[in-house]
């Protein structure tokens, strides 16, 4: 494992494990295996639709991910050139008024950004705060249309209908498969992610 950046030093892998450990008060490996599965959750959910993955990352690694100081359990990197959130009209559209196309890719990512959360809470980890990082799109794509539900309301529907999702057999076992790799390899590059999850699909299929 290479060197890691906490602030104005470099500390060998192991040594920033323990400090990261230290302050996210993470003590066993049963919670970095939650971590784990959350962005496993979230890689998942973008194979699925199509979302090109660049990087995911637990530990210390995130920081090199993220190109700055910042102790964060874990992080998926996507491509963020194709975000379908630019491309809703001005004015508050309704959802249903979307052209489907737009309603395809847009639901995409909200299954994509709510997959951690809502993994969390069918595990049992913990359950979904909306202040959270993974709720900033869904906020935002709240925010440019009109609805006659609370923001509140309108992600714990969200939500809901992706745990559905990630309940199906074909993705939870895919979910706890790449969780294990990420828990030992502690990043995976998003070709890898796609290798991977092609192998496992396959190897499904000619069981």
């Amino acid at each position: 494992m290479r060197d890691v950046q906490f602030g104005n030093e470099y500390l060998p892998y192991e040594q920033a494990e323990e400090k990261y450990n230290e302050e996210l008060g993470i003590t066993s490996e049963d919670e970095w295996r939650a971590y784990a599965e959350h962005e496993a959750a979230h890689c998942v959910t973008a194979h699925h639709y199509g979302i090109p993955i660049l990087s995911v990352s637990i530990g210390p690694l995130t920081m090199l991910a993220m190109d700055r100081d910042t102790i964060s359990p874990g992080l998926c990197v996507y491509d963020p050139s194709h975000d379908p959130l630019q491309h809703i009209p001005k004015g508050k559209p309704e959802w249903m008024s979307l052209p489907f196309d737009l309603k395809q890719a847009l639901s995409a990512r909200l299954f994509f950004n709510l997959a951690g959360p809502a993994w969390d809470e069918l595990k049992g980890v913990r359950n979904a705060d909306i202040s959270h990082a993974d709720f900033d799109w869904p906020r935002a794509l709240f925010s440019k249309l009109s609805s006659d539900r609370t923001e509140g309301q309108w992600l714990r529907l969200l939500l809901e209908r992706t745990k559905t999702l990630l309940q199906m057999p074909a993705i939870s076992d895919q979910v706890e498969y790449l969780g294990e790799i990420l828990l030992q390899a502690k990043t995976i590059t998003g070709s890898e992610i796609k290798a991977r999850l092609d192998w496992f699909n396959e190897g499904k299929k000619a069981a």
